[in-house]
């Protein structure tokens, strides 16, 4: 809290007065973020966020994003600098980083239409207040534990990531089992948004091993050891197999993009529940290159399973498994209002990875998507269809 250089959430002097629609959602937030802590106290984190915010942060911020990026957008988009510094002053008052206003093309859509958008920074408070009814220890374990959850799915029959090892943060690293001469992921067992994940390769040709953690590639295996070791002494971790994407998945991929990953692309499903069952919201087909240091999120037609990927039209394999895969995913939490689902396909087929509570919106805004509150999420938070 004290080293938070962003708001816990958006805020605005109409909070003050009742609010309805997406503004009263940003609100409902504002108001309710942290239930477990004494409201008195929530008003002093409120507070002291405001202070640096607005004695510091918020315009430091604005100075250097609109350095970065105002000639840029004046001449690519043809939006005015004098304009872009207007709206930015809006955005601080808000509470929404700077960066923000750029990276998801704020300048495109009236400020009104601002309050549609969610952002990253909210989080995980947007999630947990708008769950309403707190889930149940079940279902918290089952999207937090990720042994657990892939046990708990196989006993019903649904596809996840098989477990190899599992190792105990502080009892040594078990060579062996990691250093096989096959490629394994790395997960701790309780994290979200890759946070702590690595991957182990085994290189046949050279004979020796290589490390990928984030965009990070190490070859030394002294140094491999080492950076492992570091890892498996914070928490508990888990070993999988390294997947591989579906061969014709991946042919189309290749054909679209020009180049080849070894890395998986995984595919991002938000569902939700409530009255009428299980419905799918979005999803993103996220695709690396082959450096690891490029990503790319393509929007999916969830009608057709389709992802136009540079132009290219990509059939997804075997969709309609995986519609199937996520709804009784969902349907086994039911009291979670969304998760986001993580999915691979593979030869095979569709494997669920793990279900997340706190799953990132900024991806599923990003032009040409529509905000989270405009689009097919609306009637999610009770906006209407």
């Amino acid at each position: 809290m004290l080293l938070r250089k962003v708001p816990h959430t958006l805020f605005s002097w109409r909070f003050l007065l009742p609010c309805d629609g997406a503004m009263g959602l940003h609100r409902r937030v504002f108001l309710g973020a942290w239930p477990e802590l004494p409201r008195l106290l929530y008003a002093g984190i409120v507070l002291y966020s405001m202070v640096v915010w607005f004695g510091y942060q918020g315009w430091a911020q604005l100075i250097r994003a609109y350095r970065h990026a105002a000639a840029p957008t004046a001449e690519q988009q043809g939006i005015g600098k004098f304009r872009q510094g207007r709206q930015l002053l809006v955005a601080v008052g808000r509470g929404i980083p700077p960066q923000r206003y750029y990276g998801m093309q704020l300048y495109r859509v009236d400020l009104a239409q601002w309050w549609e958008f969610v952002f990253d920074h909210e989080l995980p408070h947007w999630h947990s207040v708008l769950q309403g009814q707190p889930a149940t220890a079940l279902t918290r374990r089952l999207l937090v534990d990720k042994v657990f959850f892939a046990e708990y799915l196989q006993d019903r029959g649904l596809e996840s990531v098989p477990t190899r090892l599992t190792i105990k943060a502080g009892e040594g690293v078990p060579w062996s089992g990691l250093f096989r001469q096959r490629d394994v992921f790395c997960k701790p067992v309780s994290a979200s948004r890759a946070e702590g994940c690595f991957a182990l390769r085994f290189d046949a040709a050279e004979r020796q091993y290589v490390l990928q953690t984030g965009e990070a590639l190490t070859c030394d295996e002294n140094r491999i050891r080492e950076l492992i070791e570091q890892s498996l002494q914070q928490r508990d971790y888990l070993v999988q197999p390294l997947l591989r994407n579906e061969a014709e998945l991946e042919a189309q991929l290749v054909r679209a993009t020009g180049m080849e990953s070894e890395r998986i692309s995984t595919l991002r499903i938000i569902t939700s529940s409530g009255p009428g069952g299980i419905s799918l919201r979005l999803a993103n087909l996220e695709r690396s290159a082959a450096d690891y240091r490029r990503w790319k999120m393509y929007a999916v037609d969830l009608d057709r399973g389709e992802v136009d990927v540079e132009g290219e039209r990509v059939v997804l394999p075997g969709w309609s498994e995986i519609i199937q895969l996520v709804r009784e995913a969902h349907a086994l939490c039911a009291d979670q209002l969304t998760v986001g689902w993580d999915v691979v396909m593979t030869d095979e087929g569709p494997r669920v990875l793990e279900g997340n509570v706190n799953w990132g919106v900024q991806a599923h805004q990003l032009p040409p998507r529509l905000a989270l509150l405009a689009g097919p999420t609306r009637a999610v938070y009770g906006l209407g269809k």
